[in-house]
């Protein structure tokens, strides 16, 4: 019922406990209305007592029936502790390492349902031991789920019969329901914990040393495999669109060269975004297609689709609770079996993504305690480590300082240099002349132009799509750069950049 009323298209773990909230409100009143008129007193007692949650009067038969099917679904969890792992990054970013986000998100959720329906019968809804446990073994074992669901097993057995024993011992001979011990407790850990957490943002908020760190240069040549099969990708006559609605793009041709960095730039709400969006398959494709090396991307599944293409996207909301190299190492998801250990090949690729992004030495560090620009060199790492032949980037720069955006985008056109295609997304007219080795304009939802940025930035183009009057500038041993002369309305002020 719950998947059912949050399901819109998708899902999303907010709605999902917006649903639960208006499920469990109105089961309770129900519940309550019961109550209300029921006649015999004892009986009342007795299931608020059950609600509550309480040991008292179980026996062993029905947990010695229950124990197999328990124990079976806890296997189960276990198993999919790696998909837990990726899903944790974020939807987005799950999609691009191959993840079937609401067919694993429903089978997670259906065990889920299962295993907290087979332990209520028994023993009532104990309230928060499966929000207390997960949390306290996660800082003392590690955010790798494999770890945390064993430890949080053991430890919410354990609370359980402490916190059972203290509640036959408190109010003796009076059996007060463990359900109580347990909410107190949790709520107390939980009031512990925003406390804590608006401690930890003032003092991320007061000024500090910002470690820094410098993207590694990449050398042309240096994988020349790559280079051997790389090949580039394009798109022919793709409409794109969000559900039932009108489409953000509109029949756009387009190709990212091989071998060469690929900048898309337009204006806000032009499309960008949504092209990126579409080549890598995360927006429905309504019409056209993409290849890869001739072949149509369209027919993958979506691990398959995972080892060609990686993508990095323009936010991170989430911000998982693991190193550096936990979060480099989910880049290899696509390449490795659903119960498989890492093996050498992906600590190998984990190592060089590291080293090409810049931030060996912070392998170690947790990804909450990263500078924004750092965050995103992590993420970006990631992407690398999955080892695809096409790299697509929106606005990659984001949240860099002006050093860490040239070093950033110097290494991710020596990475195309190596042979991956690469196409980014950027806002900055300049960064694209200064790095770009292919352009592609988009506006209103299609292509204004296409081809090298000296050639595509001529004065029209800059005034029909930017509104601005403007030429490039290029030579006497400088790089290009945009020379603004004014709004198109008819501003006169003159600035240097188009940014």
């Amino acid at each position: 019922m719950v998947y059912a009323l949050a399901w819109q298209g998708g899902t999303s773990s907010v709605r999902l406990v917006l649903a639960g909230v208006v499920v469990a409100s109105i089961l309770g009143s129900i519940q309550l209305g019961v109550f209300l008129f029921a006649e015999n007193l004892e009986t009342v007692h007795t299931a608020i007592a059950w609600t509550a949650g309480s040991l008292v009067g179980v026996d062993w038969p029905p947990v010695l029936r229950a124990a197999p099917w328990i124990l079976l679904l806890l296997l189960g969890v276990l198993f999919a502790s790696r998909q837990l792992d990726v899903l944790s990054l974020g939807d987005p970013m799950a999609a691009g390492l191959g993840m079937p986000i609401e067919r694993t998100r429903f089978a997670l959720a259906a065990i889920g349902v299962v295993l907290a329906a087979t332990s209520v019968t028994i023993a009532g809804t104990v309230g928060f031991v499966g929000l207390i446990l997960p949390h306290v073994s996660r800082n003392i074992v590690g955010a790798e789920h494999r770890r945390v669901l064993i430890a949080s097993a053991a430890g919410g057995g354990t609370l359980l019969l402490v916190a059972d024993t203290a509640a036959r011992l408190a109010f003796s001979p009076i059996q007060v329901p463990v359900g109580i011990f347990t909410g107190i407790l949790g709520g107390g850990y939980f009031l512990f914990l925003m406390r804590r957490s608006m401690l930890v943002g003032v003092a991320d908020a007061r000024p500090g040393g910002r470690r820094e760190t410098r993207a590694a240069s990449a050398t042309p040549g240096a994988d020349r495999s790559r280079k051997d099969r790389a090949a580039g990708l394009e798109a022919e006559s793709l409409t794109i669109g969000y559900g039932g609605g009108a489409p953000v793009v509109d029949d756009v041709s387009l190709a990212a060269p091989p071998h060469r960095l690929t900048a898309i730039v337009g204006p806000n709400g032009s499309g960008k975004s949504s092209v990126v969006r579409g080549l890598a398959r995360q927006l429905v494709v309504r019409a056209g297609h993409v290849t890869h090396s001739g072949e149509d991307l369209g027919g993958l599944g979506r691990r398959e689709l995972a080892r060609r293409l990686a993508v990095l996207q323009q936010e991170h909301d989430a911000r998982p609770p693991l190193t550096v190299e936990a979060l480099v190492m989910h880049g290899r998801h696509p390449h490795r079996r659903m119960l498989g250990r890492p093996g050498f090949a992906d600590h190998a690729a984990v190592d060089t993504a590291l080293r090409r992004s810049g931030i060996e030495d912070l392998r170690d560090r947790r990804i909450g305690s990263l500078s924004g620009g750092q965050r995103q060199l992590a993420w970006l790492a990631m992407a690398l480590a999955q080892e695809t032949d096409v790299l697509l980037l929106d606005e990659p720069t984001t949240f860099l300082d002006i050093a860490h955006q040239h070093e950033l985008l110097a290494l991710m056109r020596g990475i195309a240099h190596e042979g991956v295609t690469v196409g980014a997304v950027l806002h900055d007219l300049e960064h694209a002349l200064r790095f770009a080795d292919h352009l592609v304009v988009v506006h209103e939802g299609g292509v204004k132009g296409a081809g090298p940025p000296l050639e595509v930035l001529t004065p029209e183009l800059l005034a029909e799509v930017f509104g601005i009057r403007a030429r490039v500038e290029a030579g006497n041993g400088h790089p290009p750069s945009l020379r603004v002369e004014g709004l198109e309305d008819g501003d006169p002020g003159t600035a240097e950049s188009g940014r």
